[in-house]
């Protein structure tokens, strides 16, 4: 892989500042997947791919905006998967290839600066649309087809009790869940656009002379694996499904058989993914990490290095909006933390 070549930004006064601006978009990257990603896996809270998805379109659109190369793109997708693997080691296999199918796209959509907002809008959307896609894949390998239909017959069930006319009303929901998707991915490739002009502006307006940084500054806590109840814990979905099993076959709207049918199947796979597949996928993960991690191990310090100047600049950036509202706070932060650190 290419040597990026370090490029000075005089954006503060630090020394992690002198380290090229790949490495910190890099290290943003890296956080965001280990961090918000690590957290809302193992919370099993819903929006992860939303959220987390949307960071990794800025950082990789960064990555193409400020690196001369688009190959740089495919090496900071390498990085960001082995530092996840060591921040973040409780994230399911599902959220590396997340990673490694939305660096491809990266590399893919920006073959020049030209079409550069094009290529920001195009990566958002079909950035979205992978993660919803992968979810609603999941759930037809689990429990297959048979759970659409008794799904269909429920709602209607339901409806037509309430003196509501029928329909395929789950269709809907599923196509309104895509369509989400798609309208997030044209909001945040839209923002990615714009956002190196957006992150110059704030460059200016953050008064830096407060800031200060050592070097030597502690991280933050990295969120662990969770041995108790998140992880024994039934998802909720399955709770939900369960229920929905429960109540069809009380109201003669599917047979029993059809019921055991699904949740056999869905014990099945969850056994067979949480047994068998998952652990030959950590270990061949882990093996692969290790080979790349001592293959760049002194570009990894060098990402690393960055993190707690990082924290030190969220903490800055976070104390610098207390005279906001806690939304707008939300809202100005990651601009603002960017600005600082890129």
């Amino acid at each position: 892989m290419e040597t990026i070549t370090p490029r000075q930004v005089s954006a503060a006064p630090d020394s992690a500042q002198s380290i090229s601006v790949f490495y910190r978009i890099t290290a943003l990257w890296a956080l965001s997947e280990a961090l918000l990603g690590g957290v809302l896996h193992a919370l099993h809270l819903p929006g992860t791919g939303l959220f987390v998805g949307g960071a990794s379109v800025l950082c990789i659109s960064l990555l193409a905006h400020h690196c001369p190369s688009r190959k740089a793109i495919l090496k900071a997708t390498v990085m960001v998967i082995v530092v996840k693997g060591m921040l973040s080691p409780h994230s399911p296999p599902g959220a590396y290839l997340a990673v490694f199918i939305q660096g491809c796209l990266g590399y893919l959509l920006f073959p020049g600066k030209n079409y550069f907002k094009l290529s920001c809008l195009l990566l958002g959307v079909l950035t979205q649309l992978q993660s919803a896609l992968q979810r609603l894949v999941i759930m037809l390998i689990m429990f297959g087809t048979d759970l659409y239909r008794v799904a269909h017959e429920f709602v209607n069930y339901i409806l037509k009790k309430a003196g509501f006319a029928g329909g395929d009303y789950v269709l809907y929901i599923v196509v309104s869940y895509i369509g989400l998707h798609i309208l997030m991915g044209v909001f945040v490739g839209w923002l990615a656009g714009r956002l190196p002009g957006m992150l110059k502006e704030q460059q200016h307006k953050i008064d830096l002379s407060s800031f200060a940084y050592s070097g030597n500054e502690g991280f933050a806590s990295l969120p662990r694996k969770r041995k108790s109840a998140w992880k024994r814990m039934f998802p909720l979905l399955t709770i939900a499904i369960c229920f929905l099993l429960g109540i069809s076959v009380y109201f003669n709207l599917i047979v029993y058989n059809t019921a055991y049918s699904i949740l056999l199947r869905a014990v099945i796979i969850v056994a067979l993914w949480t047994w068998v597949i998952t652990p030959l996928l950590r270990k061949a993960l882990k093996h692969w990490s290790a080979t790349k991690r001592s293959a760049l191990a002194s570009e990894l310090d060098q990402v690393l290095q960055v993190m707690p100047y990082i924290y030190k600049s969220a903490k800055f950036c976070w104390a610098s909006t207390s005279q906001f509202s806690f939304l707008k706070r939300l809202l100005l932060f990651p601009g603002r933390l960017a600005a600082i650190v890129i």
